[in-house]
């Protein structure tokens, strides 16, 4: 893994000669980035499938780790924008992104970064640090990734992947579960093939001068990535199923739910490798049906063959 930084072309940014106040207000809310606040909905929940005993502090403390990481994320979408401003004007699609198109000021997106920032330490703030600890790791991991371990090619996609490992892990320990690592596991292995899919389309759309960490890539070693990652998620979410199995309906139950694990994996592949998608993972997911499906009902086996006795 190498740091590969070849030259981005600098374009000069547009200055539009007066931004309406609404374009302004709209391209504020587009820097939070609130269609992907759904990965923090459907992962940190996640971590309640590890409580024995229900109360209200379980659904407290789901919902502050849930708002903690949407602000957290949040925060992270406009420094990266911030700070990748040149490099969005380069790629077809990035460069119409608020800040790199020139409709949100750098010192208005850098006071929106501070106002969400300091909410983050707030909620952080309201924990102890053994119940806080992946989030605090999270924010600390990603301000490392936007100082520079975004541009060593799979560290990247590591760093990634790892934030949504912990967003699991967060929701668990603020649910007062036990936090399985095999599931930690298996969600930071289905994230990496999700953002080495997303590298592999980045690559094949606009080349590897818009991120620098591309160019340590190539299509081939991300196919073969992929496919290591596809594996390692396979066994560990069969390995957890292992580990939770008790006879009877629930058990069967998360038996079931393995193969349709194993299709959603296929169908995601034949996304990416057949159709060219991978782009955005959330956006692609969320337009196919099938994997809707199957997401949902491997869901609904999981969480029955969890909270059955």
């Amino acid at each position: 893994m190498d740091v590969l930084s070849p030259q981005i072309p600098r374009t000069q940014a547009p200055v539009p000669a007066r931004v309406p106040a609404r374009e302004r207000i709209a391209g504020l809310w587009r820097l939070l980035r609130p269609q992907q606040w759904v990965k923090s909905l459907f992962v940190v929940p996640i971590g309640v499938l590890g409580v024995t005993e229900w109360s209200l502090g379980t659904a407290a403390g789901v919902g502050w780790a849930l708002a903690l990481f949407v602000v957290a994320s949040s925060a992270v979408y406009v420094v990266n924008d911030i700070l990748d401003r040149e490099a969005d004007r380069a790629h077809p699609v990035k460069r119409s992104r608020p800040i790199a198109s020139g409709r949100v000021s750098i010192r208005a997106a850098a006071l929106l970064a501070a106002g969400l920032l300091l909410v983050a330490a707030a909620l952080l703030a309201a924990r102890t640090v053994q119940d806080a600890w992946p989030a605090g790791t999270y924010l600390v991991i990603n301000a490392a990734y936007t100082l520079g371990l975004k541009r060593v090619a799979v560290v990247d996609i590591a760093v990634v992947a790892s934030g949504f490992a912990l967003r699991y892990v967060q929701g668990a320990i603020a649910a007062e579960g036990e936090v399985s690592v095999l599931l930690a596991l298996t969600i930071f292995a289905a994230c990496l093939m999700f953002a080495a899919g997303k590298r592999r389309h980045e690559i094949g759309v606009a080349g590897s001068a818009h991120r620098p960490a591309l160019a340590g890539y190539s299509i081939p070693f991300l196919d073969q990535l992929i496919g290591l990652a596809v594996v390692t998620t396979l066994l560990a979410y069969a390995l957890h199923v292992q580990a939770a199995f008790s006879p009877g309906v629930p058990g069967t139950l998360l038996l079931v739910s393995v193969p349709l694990v194993v299709a959603i994996l296929v169908r995601y592949l034949q996304l990416i490798l057949v159709r060219q998608q991978g782009g955005d993972p959330s956006k692609d997911i969320a337009a196919d049906r099938v994997t809707i499906f199957l997401g949902g009902l491997t869901g609904v086996l999981l969480v029955l063959g969890t909270v059955l006795p």
